[in-house]
């Protein structure tokens, strides 16, 4: 992985765009907290008797919007991570456009497909946490 600084600013703002989203996103959740139980479950799993790899979902951004860390991780890890990191990755780009300044990263095609397993086992492992851990 190479990494440079360069001085200047991020050409697109659209990350910035996703992260205020998120945001938007998690800010739903708690308001239709209290209406949970009214929507409908999940298909898969009514199905198939397993959670699927996004089962809980909105609990995770529902608990997130309270700032309950714990409980978001709880209901679906990678929901939760994920979004953390997309509003991190939106701040840091933020500050780049402010500061005029950008850090661009650059990988060999070896990290790429390391990358890419790495994300696949991530899910994976997230579906597995899902199955054996929680009792939906």
């Amino acid at each position: 992985m190479m990494l440079r600084l360069e001085n200047r600013a991020p050409q697109s703002p659209i990350h910035v765009i996703w992260g205020a989203f998120a945001i938007i996103v998690i800010a739903a959740a708690g308001f239709i907290k209290p209406y949970m139980g009214l929507l409908p479950g999940c298909m898969f799993h009514r199905l198939f008797g397993i959670p699927c790899p996004t089962c809980g979902g909105t609990r995770s951004l529902a608990a997130l919007s309270g700032f309950n860390i714990e409980s978001s991780f709880y209901y679906n890890p990678l929901v939760m991570l994920g979004i953390m990191t997309l509003i991190l990755f939106s701040l840091a780009v933020l500050m780049g456009i402010i500061l005029k300044r950008r850090v661009r990263l650059s990988f060999s095609d070896i990290e790429k497909k390391l990358i890419r397993y790495s994300i696949l086992f991530a899910i994976i492992a997230n579906w597995a946490f899902l199955i054996f851990y929680r009792k939906l």
